[in-house]
């Protein structure tokens, strides 16, 4: 049976070794090895119990964008973000998929299939991370298990607005046209990206505490799009949901007074703690408009996450 916690007073002063002398908590009764075996168990049991606790240590990290005047227009990404490369394909082993991309992963949502139960196989130069070295008419394979669920839409602006849920992730980087073929399954609407998502993996549960943007308009009819995403992924399984968290817009009608001063627009308590390894990042999207207008200068944007270790007491002390 588990050791006795140690207390103060100790449990022997009450009597509770069985000690015939020792009757009352202030007897002046030297100890007997009793008393000495109960210290002792008390001791191990606070020792043991110690040493199986873990705290909970929260660190805050800040990120922060600056971008002096929009001169580049539409959408502008942080820590990550997506391309649309194909719309509508199909795959099957009749018809390959043609692909291409500056150098990213690529991300396959599959909106509609005859069969969605097998392998997909992308064909083309690969780029790897840790070499930097480039191998042409490299494959990849990936499992394809159902259907995506997609609610892209766009915002009122015409900021895409991606949510996905079951998509499929290459683990490599591939550069220049690419060719995605199958033997087994026959995809009918495929839509296909960039992606470029893969950040250092927050390794611990996080938390998006608040998204800020501060930027100055020139122009009433300036305005922009700010959209926070979620990045859950399983990697095993080449498999990625991705989620809006959030969505901070200017939409125009600025009034005169407000022009050439700073607009502050923000949200805390973007998302609750998640948990890792499935989510393993997020990255932000900011969309100026109108559309190839330079309406925006000093533009800042900041986000607040809390990270969550698990640490040892001991190791803590």
């Amino acid at each position: 049976m588990p050791c006795p916690l140690a207390s103060f007073p100790s449990y022997i002063w009450d009597g509770d070794t069985h000690n015939p002398d020792r009757v009352a908590r202030l007897n002046e009764v030297q100890p007997n090895h009793q008393d000495w075996d109960r210290l002792v168990s008390e001791v191990i049991g606070t020792q043991e119990c110690v040493q199986n606790l873990k705290t909970n240590i929260v660190v805050p990290y800040s990120y922060h964008w600056y971008i002096e005047k929009n001169q580049r227009t539409g959408v502008q990404t942080f820590l990550g973000g997506l391309s649309q490369l194909v719309t509508g394909g199909n795959v099957n082993s009749a018809a390959n998929m043609a692909v291409n991309t500056s150098c990213s992963r690529l991300l396959f949502v599959i909106n509609s299939a005859g069969d969605a139960n097998g392998t997909i196989t992308i064909t083309g130069t690969q780029y790897s991370e840790e070499t930097k070295l480039l191998t042409p008419n490299a494959t990849e394979t990936i499992t394809i298990n159902g259907v995506s669920t997609d609610g892209t839409a766009n915002t009122s602006l015409g900021t895409p607005k991606y949510d996905f849920d079951n998509a499929y992730l290459s683990t490599h980087y591939f550069t220049g046209n690419c060719s995605v073929s199958t033997t087994d399954v026959n995809l009918t609407n495929v839509n296909a990206y960039a992606a470029c998502i893969r950040q250092k993996p927050l390794l611990n549960a996080f938390k998006i505490a608040s998204v800020s943007v501060c930027a100055q308009p020139t122009n009433v009819a300036a305005e922009l799009d700010l959209i926070t995403y979620t990045v859950a992924e399983e990697r095993a399984e080449k498999r990625v949901s991705i989620h809006p968290v959030d969505h901070l817009q200017i939409d125009g009608d600025i009034p005169v007074v407000r022009t050439n001063n700073i607009i502050h627009v923000g949200r805390s308590n973007v998302t609750p703690w998640l948990d890792t390894p499935c989510y393993e990042g997020f990255f932000i999207n900011l969309g100026f408009y109108p559309a190839g207008q330079q309406y925006w200068e000093q533009v800042e944007i900041t986000a607040w996450v809390l990270m969550r270790f698990s640490q040892d007491v001991i190791g803590a002390l």
